[in-house]
């Protein structure tokens, strides 16, 4: 069995080629359906041909329009109307059924070579098998397209015609056998429509125009855009895209000295004697009174005292005596004085009337001495893991951790947190301590941005200012990026965008322009929409054909930003698709790549 592949309107020669060489079978049926962009040049087939020759197989096209199969046998290849009538056609490689006679016979093996000039013939073998009506539909549709058909002998074309003639010839050799009279009929229908299609082929005049839109400067677009990183989501129309916010925790811990010291003091006490020397009356000594050593150590006393008078009985004379306790004045060792050392009695005493002295000496005046913390302590220590955190701060900024790859941070974004103590440093102030520990963190934040999507945006912002009726160039979109400046924690880029477009041709339009035209008034006409190349053939030709199957008009560029894959045209002609502008809410990612040069940028 054959193998038969019905092609769409829109694929193209290299779909049909796929399809060849994709056959398991040798014998391969191309569907051609009405309006398919491969009928619309004899070069397309001759392609087909080719490649059919090159993967050993043998290949027929199968098409209702008789413009199409024309064209086929142009090429040389068999030509049915029909699937049915390609089928009916098994028997033999060339189309025609074999006889059992002819197959024991030895039919001559088909080499590649032979099976080359065969398939190179204009199709006479498949077309032996169309029927009255097919051809009749062919002779039709070529006369429909302006060549001319009618009887007598056949013209000579040259050795491709004789060449092409020989495999009909057999075909309808072989048919005799089982129906001379219509293999006669068949073999002179076939030679009829080869020579006419040929005839077509070579006499009617074609041409070729590309046309290659012009470059227009697209911008420069000067913008501002902002990475900010309270945004949640790019803006195009704002110029506001996220910023990546970094935190990082920072503490620092010290052990400090204490540098305050308390005192601890005890006064010295003791117990003085009064004695009164006065016979005339008693002394009265007021509490809080104050005696002293002749050193200048003072004492008072703890409780008012009245000394008696002194007597004088005879034979001897007695002072009157009293005792009362003293504290020292002065707190601690000082008060400490050997007896016999208190003798400088109250002032408002008569020292040759009133004595004083301590008969034992005075005990009980210390002095201690303790480290404490102080509120200088804590303020210096405070200070000094504060320093410690601002340059872990600082180190990090630099050089942060976990960023993303193609981000950069800007380190006069940076913000340190005020400092939380793990101790609050008043409730450390007066305790008796030596040294003291203190713990101080803090929360460090800085922003770093990914430029792509500055980038981004701007190319977005660039795609959303080509007016409708043009098309950005993919690939010359140029998106520069100046010094950026920090504002708080957002960064601040100044852009310049600029790209190439080009205008929105319609080859349709275009066709219509120029057909019937002067390949001078032709060239006048497209001028304006670009370069054009005009060719014609044959080459003395100097007119623009009016067929649309014989006239290829093609525009050729870079591809156009945002433009789906090529597209067909009314007349199946290779057009370049110009797809619409992104809109400014287009996502960064799904825009098409510029070319973007960084200047400036990094760390302000």
């Amino acid at each position: 069995m054959a193998n038969v592949f019905y092609l769409d309107v829109d694929d193209e020669i290299t779909s049909a080629a796929a399809r060849i060489r994709g056959s398991q079978d040798p014998r391969v049926g191309l569907v051609v359906p009405a309006g398919s962009r491969i009928a619309t040049s004899r070069i397309n087939f001759r392609l087909l041909a080719r490649e059919a020759l090159e993967r050993n197989r043998i290949l027929s096209i199968v098409s209702a329009e008789p413009a199409a199969r024309a064209l086929a046998a142009s090429a040389g290849l068999p030509v049915f109307a029909t699937v049915a009538e390609f089928e009916a056609a098994e028997g033999m490689p060339d189309g025609t059924p074999q006889s059992e006679p002819a197959r024991k016979g030895g039919a001559p093996k088909r080499t590649r070579q032979s099976r080359g000039a065969d398939e190179a013939a204009p199709g006479a073998a498949g077309e032996a098998a169309l029927p009255a009506k097919a051809t009749a539909d062919a002779g039709a549709g070529l006369r429909g397209a302006g060549v001319p058909v009618g009887g007598g002998p056949e013209p000579r074309i040259g050795a491709r015609s004789s060449a092409a003639s020989a495999p009909a010839v057999r075909a309808a050799s072989r048919t005799s056998r089982a129906s001379p009279r219509v293999a006669a009929t068949a073999v002179t229908l076939v030679v009829t429509v080869l020579v006419l299609g040929l005839i077509g082929v070579f006499l009617l005049p074609s041409a070729t125009i590309t046309v290659t839109p012009k470059l227009e400067a697209l911008g420069p677009l000067q913008l501002s855009i902002r990475a900010d990183p309270i945004a949640t989501s790019a803006d195009p129309v704002a110029g506001v895209v996220p910023a990546i916010q970094l935190t990082k925790d920072f503490a620092s811990l010290g052990t400090f000295n204490a540098t305050g010291q308390k005192v601890d003091t005890t006064a010295a006490t003791g117990t003085v004697r009064f004695e009164n020397n006065d016979t005339g009356r008693t002394a009265t000594i007021p509490a809080g009174s104050t005696v002293s050593t002749s050193s200048g150590v003072a004492f008072m006393t703890t409780q008012e005292v009245t000394v008696p008078k002194a007597t004088f009985p005879p034979p001897s004379f007695n002072p009157g005596v009293a005792s009362v306790g003293v504290t020292a004045v002065g707190a601690g060792p000082a008060g400490n004085v050997g007896p016999g050392t208190i003798r400088q009695v109250p002032a408002g005493f008569s020292s040759l009337l009133i004595k004083v002295t301590n008969l034992a000496a005075t005990t009980g005046g210390t002095k201690t001495v303790t480290t404490q913390i102080q509120k200088v302590d804590t303020d210096a220590a405070v200070a000094a893991l504060t320093k410690d955190l601002k340059q872990q701060f600082t180190t990090w900024l630099a050089a942060p951790h976990a960023i993303a790859p193609g981000s950069t941070p800007f380190p006069k974004t940076g913000v340190l947190a005020a400092a939380s103590p793990d101790t609050d440093p008043s409730t450390l102030i007066g305790v008796t301590e030596a040294t003291f520990q203190l713990t101080l963190s803090a929360t460090g934040n800085e922003t770093a941005v990914d430029e792509p999507t500055v980038t981004s945006l701007a190319l977005s912002r660039l795609l959303s200012s080509v007016p409708t009726e043009f098309r950005l160039v993919t690939g010359s979109a140029k998106i520069t990026l100046g010094t950026p400046r920090v504002d708080g924690q957002a960064v601040v880029f100044p852009v310049t965008a600029t790209a190439s477009q080009v205008r929105h041709l319609d080859p349709d339009t275009l066709r219509k322009q120029v057909k019937g035209k002067s390949v001078e008034e032709a060239q006048a006409i497209l001028a304006d929409d670009g370069t054009v190349d005009i060719q014609t053939w044959p080459g003395f030709v100097g007119t623009i054909p009016s067929l649309d199957w014989r006239l290829t008009l093609t525009i050729v560029g870079g591809e156009v930003a945002g433009s789906p894959s090529p597209a067909p045209s009314s007349a199946g002609l290779p057009i370049q698709s110009l797809g619409p502008s992104v809109a400014p809410s287009a996502a960064p990612s799904a825009l098409p790549s510029a070319s973007a040069t960084t200047l400036g940028s990094g760390n302000p």
